[in-house]
């Protein structure tokens, strides 16, 4: 936030600072009384009200981590009949498996994957899976009463001829009422969040 300023100028009608006596009054020409004086005044700018918020809550934040993936071995369905790949190995189908649901189109890689009439094969797939986290706090809120003393310099007018038992005249002040807000806040945050997993699989066949 940036600190403001206000700079009130007020007529004689509403006036109601306390300047002191006039100081330097400027010798009347014409026909007018004039003044200049200087002093503190007692200033009250009322209540300053302050809300934030935040449109970044409903925005949509890219992915810093990736996107969910999955990467599965070309093994085929666990049920059904199929050609399948592996590490260390493929089943293939042949011209009958569609008729008896056996194949004699197989390979392996090296004699520790039998065991007895059991043949395994192995196969490795990855996936990864994304996360977001997402915290809103409470935007920040202030309502407080400005006033207090500030310097004040006051220029004054009097006509010297009268006008129905009054004398007219004008008056001008200047005071300076700085009011200062510093405000930082933060009322949104995201974690983002992706895991990656590796996938094995263990088909055994009956020789």
């Amino acid at each position: 936030m940036t600190v403001s300023r206000i700079v009130l100028w007020r007529l004689a009608a509403c006036a109601s600072s306390w300047a002191g006596e006039a100081k330097s009054p400027v010798p009347a020409t014409g026909g007018w009384d004039y003044s200049l004086s200087a002093g503190p005044a007692w200033r009250n700018a009322g209540n300053l009200k302050f809300a934030g918020a935040s449109l970044s809550g409903r925005a949509m934040i890219p992915s810093c981590v990736g996107s969910n993936t999955i990467a599965e071995p070309p093994i085929g369905a666990a049920t059904g009949i199929d050609d399948r790949y592996y590490n260390d190995g493929f089943v293939r189908l042949d011209p009958s498996t569609a008729i008896d649901g056996i194949t004699g189109f197989w390979g392996y890689q090296n004699s520790s994957q039998v065991t007895g009439d059991n043949l395994t094969m192995h196969a490795t797939g990855l996936q990864g899976i994304r996360g977001d986290a997402l915290a809103r706090g409470t935007a920040p809120a202030a309502d407080r009463r400005e006033e207090g003393i500030g310097p004040l310099i006051q220029f004054d007018a009097t006509s010297r001829r009268e006008l129905a038992g009054c004398r007219p005249g004008f008056s001008a002040s200047f005071v300076l009422t700085p009011i200062k807000l510093d405000r930082n806040w933060s009322d949104f945050a995201m974690t983002q969040r992706r895991d990656d997993y590796r996938h094995d699989w263990s088909d055994v066949y009956n020789l």
